[in-house]
């Protein structure tokens, strides 16, 4: 009997602990199926500057009454600003180290399981630029990258529209924001994707449009294809030659031969040269022309023409290069088409095998062409800036 009745509590404690347990788990049934889930994934960097920026996350079944709760691993540059329908403000601070960072933003709701996301300022890209065969108008400019696959900017600017960027770091930044700003502006004005406007590896670049005796800095900083600046600025400075006479040949001119055709209009110019020995260019020029740029800047406008476009050979006679005395005409040799009822001038300047101007620039006086009708082209120049020119082309 001592036996039954032992066995009999043993089975009512059993039972009455099981029921025990029920009862407990119903007390937090309205927490056990709440998730917490990030709704869009963060970038794999925030590069160097940092900023502001935002976490979107959900709930699924949420309790009323229930607040999100956000904690910053780093809150030394890691920042957690406003926590509210399902988004976390937060900022990253410049990244001075230039080292590698990474923290942890968790989020936490009710007994959900709690949501680590990561916050990454990966390690800088560094950059070594290297300038040389400085002329007065242009330069070669290598390129050396740490990082390959990783897409930067780079160009250049005078030296007194950059220089007050450079003062001091808060300048860089500025300069940095608002340069990129402007390169997104940019890209979606024109339709061109940012990622066009970047490069990656190592680089070459042939600046051929600078002014003489001018200092320019050239810039260069990482950037993603979505516009994530990923290092600081990096500055190199140079600056162009002044011109220096070589050779002191001068150059006179006779212009005749004014002929009207079905061609259009053209002319011969007998170019003598005081030495017999100059290599020496030369071509036509609307008068008007030398009101938006000297004779100097049109003779480097002629050179760029030339190398860029018609790719002349410096070093061979012939082809718009001569020696001595020659009668060249505006079409058949100079390749232009005249205008009726117009003012031009001849230029005239000797050259070495380099493409390097060697004398003054010679100017023919004025001659004007009749008034006639008839159907031709003109000569046609493309960004006509005075002090900056960049492209002289004639269209034959």
């Amino acid at each position: 009997m001592i036996k039954k009745i032992h066995s009999l509590l043993v089975l009512l404690l059993a039972l009455t602990l099981l029921v025990g347990c029920s009862d407990d788990d119903g007390i937090g049934a309205t927490t056990s199926g709440t998730i917490l889930k990030q709704a869009l994934a963060l970038p794999e960097s925030y590069g160097y500057i940092g900023g502001n920026f935002e976490l979107y996350y959900y709930v699924e079944n949420a309790i009323e009454g229930q607040d999100v709760v956000v904690t910053s691993s780093e809150d030394s540059w890691l920042h957690i600003g406003s926590a509210a329908d399902g988004k976390v403000q937060f900022s990253v601070d410049l990244n001075q180290t230039m080292q590698s960072r990474e923290g942890t933003i968790t989020i936490k709701y009710a007994d959900a399981e709690p949501l680590n996301v990561k916050v990454v300022q990966r390690e800088m890209v560094s950059f070594t630029v290297n300038v040389s065969a400085i002329t007065r108008t242009s330069a070669h400019c290598e390129i050396v990258t740490s990082d390959a696959e990783s897409p930067y900017f780079v160009s250049y600017l005078k030296k007194s529209i950059i220089e007050s960027s450079l003062v001091d770091e808060a300048g860089k930044v500025a300069f940095l924001q608002d340069y990129t700003r402007l390169l997104k502006e940019q890209a979606e004005l024109t339709g061109v994707a940012l990622k066009e406007l970047l490069q990656t590896g190592n680089k070459i670049a042939e600046y051929i449009t600078l002014e003489e005796d001018t200092d320019y800095v050239i810039f260069i900083f990482g950037m993603t294809e979505d516009g994530i600046v990923t290092t600081p600025l990096m500055t190199t400075e140079f600056k162009t030659d002044t011109f220096r006479v070589v050779d002191d040949c001068t150059f006179t001119f006779e212009i005749s031969n004014m002929k009207v055709s079905a061609y259009g209009i053209n002319f011969d110019t007998k170019i003598t040269p005081s030495s017999r020995t100059t290599r020496w260019y030369a071509n036509i020029l609307p008068t008007a022309y030398l009101f938006v740029g000297t004779k100097e800047e049109w003779a480097d406008a002629f050179i760029e023409m030339e190398s860029e476009y018609d790719d002349i050979d410096w070093t061979v006679l012939g082809k718009g290069l001569h020696v001595g005395t020659a009668i060249l005409n505006t079409y058949v040799d100079m390749f232009a088409d005249v205008v009726p009822d117009t003012e031009y001038v001849v230029l005239a300047f000797g050259i070495d095998k380099d493409g390097v101007r060697t004398t003054e620039v010679s100017v023919s006086d004025p001659v004007t062409t009749p008034s006639v009708t008839v159907n031709i082209s003109s000569i046609k120049l493309s960004k006509v800036i005075p002090g900056k020119l960049r492209v002289v082309k004639l269209n034959k």
